[in-house]
């Protein structure tokens, strides 16, 4: 049967998941998110097909149905308290960020988003802030930002590629290594970002720029929707990946 043949019909009824969970966020946030609502999606599938239960919607139906139920903005309050479950983030993501000279601005609980926190850094003088995630899931990765005045932006992520399609106003730089040297990645950011007026950043303003580009891709994802062959690649990068083991 073909893959897509299998996908279609449950994503209308189990994108979202219980309650309407949200599965978005910034750039990188919002791709690991929707990856691991899609492979929930594609283990439930199998488990249907295997029982004989068949649903009658699309996929284009149900991606416009799923992204439609999700949060237009995310919700974080400062929880600078918050100790991270892994105790090698102080020495593999926080210490390299402050030698380069970033200010500290504070870690952040999404209110709305069980288990994900995001500690920010910024830089005046490069006009680059940097997000360091903690989500219970996907584990912990860094992404780097430059922000443009024409609402365009360009990242370098830690993340692995997922299949998951970026609005075309983002220019996602390659990483995908999550041992990746933070110093090595902040300077190619630096060298390969693209010209023009940037934003000015700090640690006042850093938190609602965040919470501005995620309402940004939000837009963008709820009109755009959710492919067939986002799905397929997700799930392909994913067997890769079990493969790989």
């Amino acid at each position: 049967m073909p893959f897509a043949s299998l996908v279609y019909p449950v994503v209308a009824v189990y994108f979202v998941g219980e309650k309407g969970y949200p599965m978005s966020g910034s750039r990188a946030l919002l791709i690991i998110l929707i990856t691991v609502a899609v492979l929930v999606v594609l283990r439930f599938v199998f488990k249907l097909i295997s029982g004989g239960i068949q649903l009658k919607t699309t996929f284009a139906d149900a991606g416009r149905r799923s992204i439609s139920r999700l949060q237009d903005t995310i919700d974080l309050e400062s929880d600078n308290a918050y100790q991270f479950r892994d105790p090698n983030m102080e020495a593999h993501y926080f210490a390299p960020l402050k030698a380069l000279g970033l200010e500290d601005a504070g870690t952040y609980v999404a209110r709305n988003m069980a288990g994900v926190h995001i500690r920010f850094f910024v830089s005046r003088a490069d006009n680059v802030y940097v997000n360091v995630y903690e989500h219970p899931q996907a584990g912990n990765w860094v992404e780097m930002v430059t922000k443009y005045s024409d609402h365009s932006w360009v990242s370098a992520s830690t993340l692995p590629p997922t299949g998951v399609s970026n609005p075309p106003w983002i220019i996602k730089l390659h990483g995908g290594d999550k041992n990746a040297p933070i110093a090595e990645l902040y300077q190619r950011l630096l060298k390969e970002r693209k010209p023009g007026e940037m934003r000015e950043v700090n640690t006042a303003n850093v938190k609602d720029i965040f919470e501005e580009g995620y309402a940004q891709f939000m837009a963008w994802k709820k009109n755009a929707g959710i492919s067939p062959a986002e799905v397929a690649r997700v799930w392909a990068l994913r067997k890769k990946k079990l493969v790989s083991r």
